[in-house]
């Protein structure tokens, strides 16, 4: 559970390099302890996956975990995001539906759901899923990044603004400011780039994880700039840049030669 600590700690921004060694000391201490425990093995398997990049380890440790314990709620989700390196989408939410019958009364059970239909294109599904999640926590951060985004790749950019408004990020006043102004000035995509811009600049003097900063520049339509930001995160060892990687806003530059060249130095499968 320690290692599951420093783990999660690197996915909501705390710097990768300092937490995720620590992550890997204790799954390590915990397998030596009882190798039996299936949460041990679920441990190892995220810093695998997440920080050593080794694919197919992450997911043999998955699935030792849920050879252990099959309604292992974790591993299954573990097990899912492996399938996401594969690029085996529907396979994915497969798994975290799953996961979620194993734990359904889990606030993270039930958010991965949202996240890998997201994922996996699913944009009606996922925003059907998160509003009944809404309905029950109003402020469930996770799901509101979920259902903004599918409005986004529906089209719907106003209704996925008035949801990301109400996000703890954009209700932070300078956010908030920054966010009016550059929609002031051009719209949706200029609220998306005046946040990149705002971020990046905060990244100066403070750690922001660069798949952030890149995700905003993509929606903005910054190809290079989101690029710049993706390669940093790459070398920052930003947790789930897997998942950043297979973000549907950036689809349309899929085949450029700095995103292949990116995802061969991951060594994922094209």
């Amino acid at each position: 559970w320690l290692s599951g600590a420093y783990t999660v700690s690197a996915v909501m921004g705390a710097p990768p390099r300092d937490f995720m060694p620590l992550a890997k000391a204790a799954a390590k201490r915990a397998l030596e302890l009882d190798e039996s425990l299936p949460i041990a093995h679920t441990s190892m398997g995220y810093v695998m996956l997440y920080f050593d990049r080794e694919w197919e380890a992450g997911g043999k440790a998955f699935q030792r975990a849920l050879d252990i314990d099959p309604n292992n709620a974790m591993a299954r989700h573990g097990y899912a995001d492996y399938l996401l390196v594969l690029n085996k989408l529907d396979e994915s939410v497969d798994q975290v539906l799953r996961g979620r019958k194993s734990n359904p009364l889990s606030p993270m059970s039930n958010a991965v759901v949202v996240g890998h239909l997201y994922i996996a294109r699913r944009y009606e599904e996922a925003v059907s899923e998160g509003e009944k999640l809404l309905g029950i926590d109003p402020d469930f951060l996770a799901v509101k990044n979920f259902i903004w985004r599918s409005y986004w790749q529906m089209g719907k950019q106003e209704d996925a603004l008035a949801i990301f408004r109400t996000t703890s990020l954009a209700q932070q006043t300078v956010v908030s400011e920054t966010l009016e102004r550059g929609y002031a000035e051009a719209g949706p995509r200029g609220a998306m780039l005046a946040i990149a811009r705002h971020l990046e600049a905060q990244s100066d003097t403070t750690f922001v994880d660069p798949q952030n900063i890149a995700i905003f520049f993509g929606r903005a339509g910054q190809e290079e700039k989101t690029l710049d930001w993706l390669e940093k995160a790459e070398g920052e060892f930003s947790p789930t840049l897997v998942h950043t990687l297979l973000d549907p806003s950036l689809d349309s530059m899929r085949n450029h030669r700095r995103f292949k060249a990116l995802r061969r130095r991951m060594n994922l499968p094209d």
